[in-house]
């Protein structure tokens, strides 16, 4: 294995600690979401180029984040 590996494994394994640290949190804000809805939401936000990220997305997206 070779360095470059070694550092992807250890930073999926870093990944991984953290949403497992994190996910009773998560749960928590997100309980009254669907998966569907969670997934849209997060869709939105990513797009660079979506119509309606700025009337939609990010109101939804920050509504999720602070709650």
């Amino acid at each position: 294995m070779n360095k470059e590996e070694e550092l992807l494994i250890n930073f999926r394994d870093l990944f991984n600690k953290l949403a497992w640290l994190n996910k009773p949190k998560m749960e928590e804000h997100l309980k009254d979401y669907k998966p569907s809805e969670v997934h849209c939401i997060e869709s939105i936000e990513k797009k660079q180029r979506c119509q309606c990220k700025k009337t939609c997305g990010d109101p939804l997206y920050d509504e999720r984040r602070h709650q």
